[in-house]
């Protein structure tokens, strides 16, 4: 499997790379002539086994704007008219195939954490992945909401990172080269039709996602209830443990017809 997504890895990135060489070429002219230099934004991420490296991103802010960190509503002033552009299509994203040529990240798979938001994937991050298909836009909303550096700090650890850790341990644990192809297909089609609706598997993982968080807070109220067996000895907190058995249930159901439809996709 790991030679065979490197293998593919390659290809694929090389492809890319001719194809858009021209967009490539002329927007790295463009942010010469609009924003000088420096044309790439350099970011320090983790990679598989903690290894770190350098991600290239096309540079989207002012030269004087903070280069690490999460972005939040008060940098938005800090966005070039171009960098708009380039975040809104992720135009800016394309310098990220010369990572991918060199081994240190593939097409698909978890986002490259920072180093002070880890932890490493077990695997080569991705330019795309699970967690950036059903993540980014509400990400944004949450992140455009902080008036400041640390408030934006508190809102991704406390909100936007655990959900992207749930939805890339569901990617980790269906992880396969025809998954891949469907989250780029899916990725592809988010790009040139961003309000379309979301293809059917995708809101299926959407529910597993939930579902996994669900899990979270049963196991939770499991283990409460469990510290508190003296009371249910005595007939106290019957009603509130069958209503946990169900959502155990019901969240379980939910996970199962993900790996189905998963299944049905893979064949």
């Amino acid at each position: 499997m790991m030679v065979r997504k490197r293998l593919f890895d390659g290809v694929v990135a090389a492809a890319c790379l001719i194809a858009f060489a021209p967009l490539i070429g002329a927007t790295a002219l463009l942010l010469a002539i609009m924003q000088g230099r420096p044309i790439f934004f350099r970011a320090q991420r983790l990679g598989r086994a903690g290894v770190p490296f350098t991600m290239f991103k096309f540079r989207t802010m002012q030269r004087a704007a903070g280069a690490s960190g999460v972005t939040c509503g008060a940098d938005s002033a800090q966005i070039t008219p171009l960098g708009h552009i380039l975040r809104r299509t992720r135009l800016d994203e394309l310098p990220q195939l010369y990572n991918i040529l060199l081994g240190e990240m593939s097409m698909v798979g978890p986002r490259p954490p920072d180093p002070m938001h880890g932890p490493a994937p077990p695997e080569r991050p991705g330019a795309t992945g699970l967690a950036t298909l059903m993540c980014f836009r509400n990400e944004a909303y949450h992140l455009q909401r902080a008036q400041s550096a640390q408030q934006a700090e508190q809102i991704y650890r406390r909100t936007c990172l655990p959900r992207k850790q749930r939805v890339e341990r569901i990617y980790l644990a269906h992880a396969s080269l025809s998954f891949d192809l469907a989250i780029l297909v899916a990725t592809c089609r988010a790009l040139v039709w961003p309000h379309a609706a979301a293809p059917r598997w995708l809101r299926s993982a959407d529910r597993a996602a939930r579902a996994v968080a669900d899990l979270a807070t049963v196991q939770q109220q499991m283990i409460q209830q469990n510290a508190g067996h003296h009371r249910l000895a005595h007939g106290h907190g019957a009603d509130a443990d069958a209503g946990v058995v169900t959502a155990l249930g019901d969240d379980l159901g939910r996970l199962a017809r993900f790996g189905d439809r998963l299944a049905r996709l893979q064949d």
